[in-house]
């Protein structure tokens, strides 16, 4: 015998349901196909999209060693209304949730934490664009664009770059080969003739 799901009202076997110990009879009153379509749903309300980005931001700030966003939750929604989350949201909805139009949080700072005096509210693809400039601009240190010295087989200084990649662009050297003679494996004795080492 079967079990029906609250949600969509469908007689289901048992193992379409999630394991609840605490509910009669052990099992979700909700299939586990609509608690997926339920989450999504959430997701791409304002509060849902919002909540998402909160998460985010938290993982981001550690990574980064930053501190925690200077807001709750709550406090990033409200502020996000204010700023025309509903427009965005409903051109998201719109395009039939594309995720380039999906709302998102970018930082003014790159080199700051989260905090209202630092942010705006933007598109996913305008946060994304603007994190493209300015890793190509050294706006600010990461793993992709840390300064990089280019030194002759004597080790004396031939040039310093803002990143492997510049390094890269400018001496048509590939960027691997630098990355790696960089991060110190022993194989690369030199690359291009040229000795590699972060700045």
């Amino acid at each position: 015998m079967g079990k029906r799901c609250n949600r969509c009202d469908e007689l289901k076997s048992h193992d379409l349901f999630s394991v609840q110990r605490q509910n009669k009879g052990g099992y979700s009153h909700i299939c586990k196909a609509c608690v997926v379509q339920r989450n999504a749903e959430y997701w791409r309300t304002p509060i849902g999209r919002m909540s998402q980005v909160y998460a985010v931001q938290q993982v981001c700030s550690r990574q980064r060693g930053h501190p925690a966003p200077a807001y709750t939750r709550k406090e990033l929604t409200n502020w996000a209304l204010s700023q025309g989350l509903f427009a965005l949201t409903d051109a998201w909805r719109d395009s039939g949730y594309e995720k380039d139009l999906a709302p998102s949080v970018d930082r003014l700072d790159p080199n700051q934490g989260y905090a209202f005096g630092n942010v705006r509210l933007v598109t996913w693809k305008e946060n994304n664009e603007k994190a493209y400039e300015d890793r190509k601009a050294c706006a600010h240190v990461t793993k992709q664009n840390r300064k990089v010295r280019q030194l002759t087989l004597h080790g004396e200084l031939v040039k310093e770059f803002d990143s492997i990649a510049a390094a890269s662009r400018a001496t048509g050297i590939q960027r691997t080969n630098i990355n790696a003679m960089c991060a110190g494996r022993p194989q690369y004795k030199s690359v291009g003739g040229f000795l590699w080492e972060h700045g």
